[in-house]
């Protein structure tokens, strides 16, 4: 577990050739484990499940605390192309988390499969909420791979499906492995980002009964320079040359 004061003690003070007068500041990343002793070969599936890195959520997660006033335990989730649901213990410490590819799988999946040419290369900023529940319920009921193929058969046998509606059906797949291990955690969760997957997953985690804080786009934005404002205002003077 690490406390964002604890990320302020251990920034890395480079000089950049050419710019000699300008101090520069690495804030580390986050990681679950400080070291292992298996081989690839014979890593626990336990282990392995819990072994994760970030980079940069860290200090946007500083951020969206600092300026919401948040304190104690609490669960983000952060969607993107990469996802990542990050917990905070009631010490304010980062105490775990994992990150799935959600983001780039969809892309992957409208861009670079059979679905492509149902899709025609859009990617709405809102979704059909109707059409989201209904890739997310059946993704749930058959598995994520099979219902990805069903994007094409919506498009292929029946009438007046959209591009706009079969992207949201194709989101709601996509999304509910992460959906349903949040729902599994039962317990509020804050949602940061952009649109168009941070209202998908508010919608979606709502119909299942999950309390849903949705972070502002102003504050979502500007998170990472909050977060590092913050931890650099909280450095050890000691490391300031």
């Amino acid at each position: 577990p690490i406390l964002p004061t604890d990320l302020a003690n251990v920034m890395h003070h480079v000089t950049v050739p050419g710019w000699p007068e300008i101090p520069c500041w690495f804030i580390p990343g986050v990681k679950t484990f400080s070291q292992t002793l298996f081989h690839a070969d014979n890593i626990p599936v336990n282990i392995l499940d819990e072994m994760d890195i970030m980079r940069g959520e860290e200090t946007e997660l500083t951020g969206i605390s600092a300026k919401l006033g948040l304190q104690g335990e609490r669960v983000f989730l952060l969607p993107g192309s990469h996802m990542k649901i990050v917990s905070f213990n009631s010490k304010g410490e980062i105490e775990s988390f994992h990150t799935s590819i959600t983001g780039e799988l969809l892309r992957a999946a409208a861009d670079h499969t059979i679905l492509q040419a149902s899709l025609g290369g859009i990617y709405p900023q809102s979704v059909d909420k109707t059409f989201l529940q209904r890739g997310y319920e059946l993704a749930r009921k058959s598995g994520v791979m099979q219902a990805m193929f069903k994007v094409r058969i919506l498009d292929k046998s029946i009438g007046g499906t959209s591009a706009e509606k079969l992207y949201a059906f194709l989101m709601g797949i996509c999304l509910q492995p992460d959906v349903d291990y949040l729902v599994a955690r039962n317990c509020p969760v804050c949602i940061a980002g952009s649109d168009p997957f941070r209202n998908a997953y508010a919608y979606l985690l709502t119909l299942q009964g999950i309390s849903v804080q949705v972070v502002s786009q102003e504050v979502s934005e500007y998170a990472v320079p909050y977060g590092a404002e913050w931890i650099w205002q909280h450095m050890d003077n000691t490391m300031n040359p």
